[in-house]
């Protein structure tokens, strides 16, 4: 999609596909990058990306992956890429997983499928995910979610915990070992620690006074590096 953040996209590509050259030959992946249009702008950059095929070339994948969006502040406009949502469902109900990196998420919630399951995004987008999709059951504090029959829904979280998602994916289709060699090769982590420790705190119904304040005053000054506590 337009608003792709490219470094996520071109890291899981250049991994899946690096990865069949430097680590194993028998890397259950052929990864391609696929738009609705053969030719798009990449985020911010506007950098011109010719995709691999377009969506309506393919009638069935074993996996999709959604990337992370460049987000309007903590923002997601839905109902903008219809076509690509109707195509998920499509992936999905012929037999693909679905997976989604970071704020990719938003982009599977809207299809429907995460209504009632297990869910996991940028901690950062909380508020506007439960708000938006109030039926998904989302799981913060986890940095990597596998849910859905059969474990055909798949998300990480913030940023670079896509390195979780693709080595999962490698260690599901090809095992453990190669996915450990994958990464010391590429020196991607596994991010052992959850989001759980950057999720600000939540709840304003308990009646302290003293700890609403807190919690208002961190909520509207943990982007500063040393705010002003008057």
């Amino acid at each position: 999609m337009p608003d792709t953040f490219m470094s996520c996209l071109s890291g899981i590509f250049d991994t899946l596909i690096e990865a069949r050259d430097a680590v194993s030959r028998d890397l259950a992946f052929e990864p391609e990058i696929v738009a609705a249009t053969p030719r798009i702008e990449i985020g911010k950059s506007r950098m011109p990306l010719d995709a691999h095929r377009t969506l309506d070339e393919i009638d069935r994948t074993d996996i999709v992956i959604v990337a992370a969006s460049v987000m309007d502040g903590a923002r997601w406009t839905t109902a903008r890429y219809g076509e690509v949502v109707g195509w998920l469902r499509l992936m999905h109900d012929r037999g693909a997983i679905l997976c989604s990196a970071c704020s990719g998420a938003l982009l599977l919630a809207e299809t429907g499928l995460l209504d009632g399951e297990e869910a996991t995004t940028h901690w950062a987008l909380e508020r506007y995910f439960k708000e938006t999709f109030p039926k998904v059951r989302l799981r913060l504090e986890r940095e990597l979610v596998v849910s859905g029959a059969d474990g055909r829904l798949v998300m990480s979280g913030a940023s670079t915990v896509w390195h979780d998602l693709t080595l999962y994916l490698i260690a599901r289709f090809n095992g453990p070992a190669t996915a450990r060699a994958v990464a010391k090769y590429f020196m991607l982590q596994w991010h052992a620690d959850s989001q759980g420790a950057l999720l600000l705190v939540r709840g304003e119904d308990h009646g302290d006074a003293a700890v609403l304040a807190a919690q208002k005053w961190l909520q509207e000054n943990w982007r500063e590096q040393a705010p002003s506590r008057e």
